[in-house]
């Protein structure tokens, strides 16, 4: 079994406040398409416990009014909540995984994230219900296959061979235009005037495969990077257009493009395919290359709401990724190391002039995220948001992270061993909480008085609210 890589390698906007007054604490909610900071008042000094409860009580009515959102289920009460050394294990009821999908569940666990930054609690935030995390509760994918009469995608030549020679890699910019029930919509909103991250991504990961190419990689892209083709099916150019829409031009089966709705077109009323866009990016890459993917590189330039600024990469070390821990995280800290310095070596600072660095101080942080889970590979999501408040400054990422390509090269040749772990993902039927969730039909279900399955159709009151 392949070792799988998600490198997120982006500009992700954490919520990062610095340490809160002593009679006030800081709460994670979304609004108009990116991220947004509340601020409760607490008497005595401010306690993560508070904070999460605080969290879960939700936007205030004026909030609401106001177009402050939260994932979070109405109702979802806290359990308990371990304190670890740079982390925390969050407890909840079993009305967190009401309407549970891909996309709820990567927005609840940020939420929680960035609520607990404020403590230093947030290089390793587990989220769980009945013991078990939230997102052993979603749906699994379907086993991803080739449809008959598709061939499997030939590999280029590579231009190099030096330090990547013979190694698969996977390159995945993050969202895109997608179908959302009626209309096409972008993943992302507009952050301090620049284009919404759909579209940015694809420039990153265009130089990153240079790079990567010339280091002797296979590298293969799951969204159009040909600026030079036509309109897609969503009437703008494909390099705009989301994963799911160019995995099924490609050829891909439709449980890998549609493995949440099973929905087989582009679109389709009532259809919703931004959960099947997240899984197609994985999915894919355990097809790729005739199924030796060694690292998928997921790229991703969020930018919150202009204030945060950092580096951050994510790793996944639980369910089908346990025997992948260890190499996913040395890869975390030896790529959030090369990034940083090849940003500071650029003279690039933040837009109020300080020097960019691992966001919060942290480059390694644990990241259940969906474009990790359905995969056979390591965990990785780099994050680094493009703005300050100053002045929304850029970064350009894409010389001076592609640069540094060399770095995979030293982590994969110690982490590229196989591993005999099951994959749990594909066609397993997830584990149930056994306190809160019963097992019917090869899905985990609430265990309530109407028994009703856990739906998927939960979409935000905007889709750009995804943030």
């Amino acid at each position: 079994m392949r070792l799988a890589l998600c490198l997120c390698a982006a500009a992700l906007a954490l919520a990062f406040a610095g340490q809160a007054d002593a009679a006030s604490l800081d709460v994670f909610f979304y609004r108009n398409g990116a991220g947004y900071t509340a601020q409760r008042a607490v008497p005595g000094t401010p306690a993560p416990v508070a904070a999460v409860e605080m969290l879960l009580q939700g936007p205030t009515p004026e909030e609401k009014a106001a177009g402050v959102t939260s994932a979070i289920p109405e109702g979802t009460a806290l359990v308990s909540l371990e304190p670890t050394a740079d982390g925390a294990i969050i407890e909840l009821s079993a009305d967190a995984v009401t309407d549970l999908d891909d996309l709820r569940c990567e927005m609840m666990f940020r939420q929680f994230v960035y609520t607990l930054a404020q403590f230093g609690l947030d290089a390793r935030v587990r989220v769980q219900v009945g013991g078990f995390p939230l997102s052993s509760y979603l749906a699994p994918a379907p086993p991803a296959t080739y449809s008959a009469p598709v061939t499997v995608p030939g590999l280029k030549v590579p231009l190099g061979g030096v330090g990547l020679s013979g190694k698969r890699i996977t390159v995945s910019p993050g969202h895109g235009y997608v179908w959302v029930g009626s209309y096409w919509g972008t993943q992302r909103g507009v952050v301090c005037g620049y284009q919404p991250e759909d579209f940015r991504n694809i420039d990153l990961a265009t130089w990153l495969k240079k790079y990567l190419e010339q280091d002797g990689a296979y590298v293969q892209v799951v969204r159009e990077h040909d600026k030079t083709r036509g309109n897609g099916p969503s009437g703008h150019p494909w390099w705009q257009e989301a994963a799911y829409a160019w995995l099924k031009d490609a050829g891909y089966s439709c449980s890998v493009y549609a493995s949440n709705s099973g929905v087989c077109s582009y679109t389709g009323d009532g259809v919703n395919h931004v959960n099947d866009d997240i899984r197609s990016r994985p999915l894919a890459s355990n097809l790729d290359a005739r199924g030796n993917t060694d690292i998928l590189l997921s790229i991703h330039t969020n930018a919150f709401d202009g204030t945060a600024k950092g580096t951050t990469v994510y790793y996944c070390d639980t369910g089908e990724h346990v025997g992948y821990g260890p190499a996913s995280i040395q890869l975390c800290n030896v790529i959030g190391s090369e990034v940083v310095s090849a940003i500071q070596a650029s003279g690039e600072k933040n837009g109020d002039g300080t020097t960019w660095n691992c966001l919060g101080g942290v480059c390694t942080r644990y990241g259940d995220f969906g474009e990790i889970r359905p995969s056979r590979t390591l965990a990785i999501d780099s994050s680094r948001p493009e703005s300050g408040r100053a002045s929304c400054s850029r970064t350009s990422l894409a010389d001076t992270t592609c640069t540094r390509s060399t770095a995979l090269s030293s982590s994969l040749s110690s982490s590229s061993r196989r591993s005999s772990s099951p994959w749990l993902c594909g066609g397993c039927i997830r584990r149930c909480a056994p306190t809160s969730a019963t097992r019917r039909r090869g899905r985990c279900i609430r265990t309530s008085s109407s028994r009703t399955p856990f739906r998927r159709a939960w979409r935000p009151g905007r889709l750009e609210a995804s943030a």
